[in-house]
């Protein structure tokens, strides 16, 4: 995917920054389950003679669906009028899953690396000392409003870092989208920002008969 331009979103009109959906909430965001899927959109045929053809034709991003625990009518009103604001899929955002798993003890430090490669070099590590890991499964992020850099990858092998020298290689998936000539910072875990659009244009809530309302939000990845 090297040399390929993405169209990077712009802010909401009057804005210079993203509005950031966990800043409408108190503490992390009030849902207890999501379904969390990797799409990379593959054309596929067979044959008649069983020969099979593939080709990839997009970048790959994430998705998900949020269900939101039962809330009060002052705990959905903000949420609910910032998806509102958003206008559908019109409008990009950033957000922070609360339930984005992370087992790796490195949380911060810089990288580089080349557009199209799947492997990152890290140049500093922030935290004990100059040693730590990263774990298969793991995400990272450069978050990067300078550069506009704000493509999730996921690390596809366990590494680790020893000695206190704070470097080493991190395989990643999928492939930088740019390139990052002098060392970036970049976060995991729950430091990751996403920028996300909605799925759909149309928001709904549910007010059941016990006066709790209910709302499940579908967004994806964008950048």
């Amino acid at each position: 995917m090297a040399g390929i331009l993405y169209p990077f979103p712009s802010p909401p009109p009057g804005s210079s920054v993203f509005d950031h959906f966990n800043d409408r909430v108190t503490g992390d965001l009030p849902w207890t389950e999501m379904d969390f899927k990797s799409v990379s959109d593959t054309l596929y045929s067979r044959t008649i003679s069983g020969r099979v053809q593939t080709r990839s034709f997009s970048m790959q991003y994430f998705e998900w669906k949020a269900i939101f625990t039962p809330m009060t009518d002052l705990q959905i009103r903000p949420i609910f009028a910032l998806a509102h604001s958003l206008s559908g899929r019109n409008q990009a955002f950033t957000i922070t899953l609360p339930t984005t798993p992370h087992i790796g003890t490195i949380v911060q430090g810089t990288a580089s690396g080349t557009a199209g490669s799947r492997s990152l070099t890290l140049d500093t590590i922030t935290n004990f000392s100059g040693n730590g890991n990263l774990k298969a499964g793991d995400l990272i992020n450069f978050s990067s409003d300078a550069d506009e850099h704000y493509k999730v990858y996921m690390v596809t092998e366990d590494m680790s870092i020893t000695g206190g020298a704070g470097t080493g290689t991190v395989n990643i998936f999928p492939g930088l989208i740019k390139t990052i000539s002098t060392p970036a910072t970049f976060y995991t875990g729950q430091n990751i920002k996403f920028l996300a659009r909605m799925k759909n244009d149309i928001q709904t809530y549910n007010r059941s008969a016990d006066g709790f309302y209910r709302y499940d939000i579908e967004m994806e990845e964008t950048f």
